[in-house]
């Protein structure tokens, strides 16, 4: 087992485990039973600005996600995160009016969902006045 020292060698570490999962995705159909995983490795592409595949990992894991309704919400709304970086505002307004409308009762996802609705609208608003 690996010791670890610092947070520096944690995130290191998590990294390189990121790393290999994402080498081993295409390959593994263990890592792609596991919604947590695919979920995280959303969130990986994310930080490096992969917005392309950070869509398809969401996608995957909202896909494989069954159970859990709450979850699932939570995903799209990251999904809904990266369309909306990736200039696709009318999937991030859909992605973001769903989770409004499926779990509107937990407030902290429908609050994101729909701070990211209105900031999808804003953007989008502005590239239609551009043209």
């Amino acid at each position: 087992m690996q010791k670890i020292d610092s947070g520096k060698d944690r995130k290191e570490l998590f990294m390189k485990n990121i790393i290999s999962m994402n080498d081993t995705f295409s390959e593994s159909e263990e890592l792609k039973k596991d919604v947590n995983a695919i979920f995280f490795l959303g969130h990986f592409f994310m930080m490096k600005n992969d917005h392309d595949s950070a869509i398809k990992a969401y996608t995957a894991a909202l896909e494989k996600e069954e159970d859990s309704t709450s979850l699932k919400e939570e995903i799209r709304c990251h999904r809904a995160n990266a369309y909306l970086k990736k200039g696709m505002y009318d999937e991030a307004i859909s992605d973001c009016a769903e989770t409004m409308h499926n779990f509107g009762s937990m407030a902290m996802i429908f609050e994101d969902a729909r701070k990211l609705r209105d900031e999808a609208l804003q953007k989008r608003q502005a590239v239609n006045k551009k043209c």
